[in-house]
């Protein structure tokens, strides 16, 4: 990179983190004419695009950062953000033909085939959404994650802990699995002994540190987590986390290890109608009835408890969930 150029990306990117928009655009634009290929420069102009509700502009910039760059995670989450809100707002056909193109050119990269598959364009549906989706995702959110959950009515640590109440007997050892912002710690610190959170978004677990209700903190992939902390919790909680994997064995079998005898696991989940799990153009999974059963018989968790609830609004439409409660006995 030039050095003019870094140093009208720093100042666009000051601009940009003040919410002064428009001079940050003019600043992008005027490095892109200094480097038309910089990935940098065309992913943040098209991420700026894309918050002013410009999204047609921004996939150009989003697409020539995320096919010319395609190991730069957040130019890659932003391509495929920008091709769910375009099959959302009515583009759905060229948001299909761009993902279509992208997994094409690009077949060893997982990002690209995610959503090639949730956009319905592939057959090949993943076990899980790729790591580096979820981290990149959630830390461009942290910020102001719940503010947006907020708006969405979003209520999956309320029903969570409400399916809980008839079975917990405090005070407890508990992992909040998947922690994010820590809107589920207030619901577990009455019963917690000690309570843990884990999250792969380090930006997340900044946030969740601040409401300092937890006692220990860690940044990490939640199966190898699991793996690392055996017979260590009496209560695994885990809201709207399991929709980001599609095959839930992994994630049952290592909450069983984690688990001590008599412990709980209690998780949130999509709703399917199937009976199997299946990929959304969210990018996201849903379970159905039939595969939340099935899965924990063959972790060997005891099903305590699943009732139908709605996690939150999208669109205007109401977004049934599942909330599970098993044990190990």
């Amino acid at each position: 990179m030039k050095p003019e150029t870094d140093a009208l990306l720093q100042l666009a990117l000051s601009a940009h983190r003040t919410g002064r928009r428009q001079q940050a655009e003019t600043l992008y634009r005027e490095a892109l004419k200094q480097e038309p290929r910089n990935a940098s420069a065309n992913n943040l102009l098209g991420a700026l695009l894309m918050e002013l509700g410009r999204n047609r502009d921004a996939l150009p910039y989003l697409r020539k950062a995320a096919l010319h760059a395609p190991t730069y995670e957040a130019a890659q989450s932003n391509y495929g953000a920008v091709l769910y809100t375009l099959s959302k707002k009515g583009d759905e056909r060229l948001a299909k033909d761009e993902a279509k193109v992208w997994a094409k050119k690009q077949p060893q990269n997982k990002i690209a085939g995610h959503w090639a598959a949730a956009l319905g364009v592939v057959a090949k549906v993943g076990a899980a959404m790729p790591e580096s989706l979820v981290r990149n995702t959630f830390d461009g959110f942290a910020r102001d994650f719940d503010q947006k959950l907020a708006k969405l009515g979003y209520r999956g640590p309320e029903i969570l802990a409400a399916a809980l109440k008839e079975f917990v007997k405090p005070p407890l050892d508990i992992l909040d699995a998947g922690c994010g912002t820590g809107l589920m710690a207030s619901h577990l610190k009455p019963w917690a002994r000690h309570l843990s959170g884990v999250d792969l978004s380090t930006a997340m677990i900044d946030q969740a540190r601040a409401r300092k209700l937890y006692d220990a903190l860690e940044a990490g992939e939640l199966v190898a987590y699991l793996q690392a902390h055996p017979q260590s919790f009496d209560l695994i909680a885990a809201a709207d986390v399991f929709c980001y994997l599609g095959d839930l064995a992994p994630v049952l079998a290592a909450s069983k290890a984690a688990l001590r005898d008599g412990g709980l696991l209690a998780f949130t989940v999509e709703a399917a109608q199937a009976e199997d799990f299946t990929l959304g153009q969210s990018g996201r999974y849903a379970h159905g009835d039939a595969y939340l059963r099935a899965a924990l018989a063959e972790a060997g968790l005891q099903l305590l408890s699943l009732v139908q609830d709605v996690a939150r609004q999208e669109g205007g439409q109401a977004v049934p969930c599942f909330v599970v409660v098993a044990g190990k006995d």
